[in-house]
């Protein structure tokens, strides 16, 4: 069985705009957020995404971040206010959820090869440069990193900072 993976240009990518936001070196996950404003407006074009990273295995501030899930959001209903999970590939797990299929295993075939879809889109999105939105928010930090890259102050906390 083959196993549903990030495509490796999908990796690069996300790898280089994080060097560009300039995360700090103790963040140890990040959620990056793509949106296209119209698509809240019309419910047209494509949707929301979010992609977690985490850092990479070596314990330099430059290593390279690895894809933890990916998550695409949607209007569930016509009439739904708020946007909710259409798709999320957990590839840190090994699972995949999607409303009507339930959570089933990731490395499915079916899956994968819905992955592999759903990855094209996303990626000629990236390249059309689509997302006027485009966010970083830190969601875990190095805490033994964070002690000796940040002043001593109790109040400091950069563990949620968003980044444009």
């Amino acid at each position: 069985m083959n196993k549903t993976m990030p495509h490796p240009l999908l990796v690069d990518y996300l790898n280089t705009l994080i060097k560009k936001l300039d995360i700090p070196g103790y963040a140890s996950r990040v959620a990056l957020n793509f949106r296209i404003s119209e698509y809240y407006r019309s419910r047209t074009g494509f949707p929301p995404v979010e992609v977690q990273l985490e850092r990479g295995p070596s314990h330099s501030s430059h290593s390279t971040w690895r894809i933890v899930f990916v998550t695409s959001f949607s209007y569930p209903t016509e009439n739904a206010s708020e946007v909710d999970v259409e798709l999320y590939f957990n590839f840190l797990r090994g699972w995949f959820y999607q409303p009507d299929a339930e959570r089933c295993n990731l490395h499915q075939p079916k899956v994968t090869a819905l992955y592999q879809s759903y990855e094209v889109a996303f990626l000629r999105q990236l390249a059309l440069n689509s997302f006027d939105i485009i966010q970083a928010t830190i969601t875990a930090i190095d805490h033994a990193k964070a002690a000796t890259e940040l002043p001593y102050k109790k109040e400091k906390n950069n563990y949620g900072q968003t980044y444009h």
